[in-house]
């Protein structure tokens, strides 16, 4: 294999988890706001709304 292809699927490889990555933490930190929303009714009004 030539160390041009290597490369190549390395970085879509890389960037194919970093999308992963990027889709966890908004799962996770949209599952933090709405337990902060849960544990705090008074405060909802002043976190972020959930899209």
């Amino acid at each position: 294999m030539d160390i041009t292809l290597i490369a190549a699927i390395g970085t879509t490889v890389a960037a194919g988890w970093s999308v992963i990555a990027l889709g966890v933490g908004v799962v996770i930190g949209r599952g933090i706001r709405m337990a902060e929303r849960a544990e705090h009714p008074e405060r909802a009004d002043r976190l972020q709304p959930i899209d």
